[in-house]
C-alpha cells in the first residue's frame, strides 16, 4: 500500500485527475524496512515498480528459487567464536529479473547470508548495482594516514 501510495508523487508518472498532490520524487525512493515486511512477493513488488529496498530477512523466507542449503540456514550455537564468526564469508547471491509486460521493469535481486543465528540476512532489490571492498590503512601519531581510499579489486 506504501508503494502505491508513493507512486503518484514520483515526477513523471501518472496522477488522477483528482489527485493534487505535488509530484516530490525526481527517482524511486529507497525503503528500508525489518523482516516483518521482506519476502518474495513483496522484493518483486517493488522490483517491478522500480523502486529499491533493503531489508532484514528471516531464515524462514529465504528466496524461493535458491534451494537453503546454499545459504547460512541452521540455527548454530551462540558462543563467542560464533559471535566471532558471523560475518565472516557471507554468501551473496544475485538475481537478475527482466519485465515480463511492457509497464514492468527489469530488476535485480540480492541476498546476502550470513554466519547467523538471527534474523540478520539482509535481502534487497536494486540497492547492490556495484560492490567493492575498500580498505584504509589506520596508523597512530601526528600526520595524515598514507594510502587513504585503496581500493582493491
Amino acid at each position: 500500500m506504501i508503494v502505491n501510495h508513493l507512486k503518484p508523487l514520483i515526477v513523471g508518472n501518472p496522477q488522477h485527475p483528482t489527485d493534487k498532490r505535488k509530484q516530490i520524487f525526481s527517482e524511486h525512493p529507497h525503503l528500508c524496512a525489518d523482516n516483518h515486511f521482506s519476502g518474495d512477493n513483496v522484493m518483486d513488488y517493488l522490483g517491478k515498480n522500480g523502486f529499491k529496498g533493503m531489508f532484514t530477512c528471516r531464515r524462514d523466507r529465504l528466496p524461493n528459487d535458491c534451494p537453503n542449503c546454499y545459504f547460512h540456514y541452521d540455527k548454530i550455537q551462540v558462543s563467542p567464536e560464533s559471535k566471532v564468526a558471523r560475518f565472516q564469508q557471507p554468501i551473496v547471491a544475485a538475481k537478475f529479473v527482466a519485465p515480463s509486460t511492457s509497464e514492468e521493469k527489469s530488476y535485480v535481486r540480492a541476498h546476502c547470508s550470513f554466519q547467523s543465528t538471527g534474523g540478520t540476512n539482509i535481502s534487497t532489490v536494486n540497492a547492490m548495482l556495484e560492490v567493492n571492498l575498500y580498505v584504509r590503512e589506520k596508523s597512530l601519531g601526528a600526520g595524515a594516514p598514507t594510502n587513504v581510499g585503496t581500493e582493491l579489486r
